[in-house]
């Protein structure tokens, strides 16, 4: 059982764990498969989780940032290319060092602050109203 250090109301913490055969060949996936570990640091990579997520529903999950800070945290649809960032085009949203990301490499609106190893970012997906939200 995952254990969260918030849940909002109304909204169902899936078990998420990340999809191996969805990740780019840039990324290590832990046995367990609950961490993501670079082992080329060239660009930007994908890992796709294997929780997918369906219309009338609100999801909550959390990352934790464990090292690093240059990471982009979010939600796709699985089109988006695994050897670059999944919010470069317009299947992906998220988050990124304290901006928003969605269908562009490097514009973004202001949101929260940088991530730091030891930050743990919760995902709030709202497929009812078609919302996304970070806490960090």
């Amino acid at each position: 059982k995952m254990e969260y250090s918030y849940v909002p109301d109304g909204y169902i913490t899936p078990l998420f764990y990340w999809d191996e055969e969805n990740t780019s060949n840039r990324l290590k996936i832990s046995e367990d498969r609950l961490t993501a570990k670079v082992i080329n640091g060239a660009g930007f990579k994908t890992s796709f989780g294997t929780e997918a997520f369906t219309e009338k529903e609100r999801y909550y999950f959390e990352i934790k940032v464990l090292k690093g800070t240059l990471i982009k945290i979010g939600v796709s649809r699985k089109m988006a290319n695994l050897n670059q960032a999944f919010t470069d085009g317009p299947e992906g949203w998220g988050i990124y060092n304290g901006e928003t990301r969605h269908n562009s490499n490097a514009l973004g609106h202001k949101y929260g602050d940088r991530i730091n190893p030891g930050d743990v970012i919760g995902i709030m997906l709202d497929m009812i109203e078609g919302k996304i939200s970070f806490s960090c």
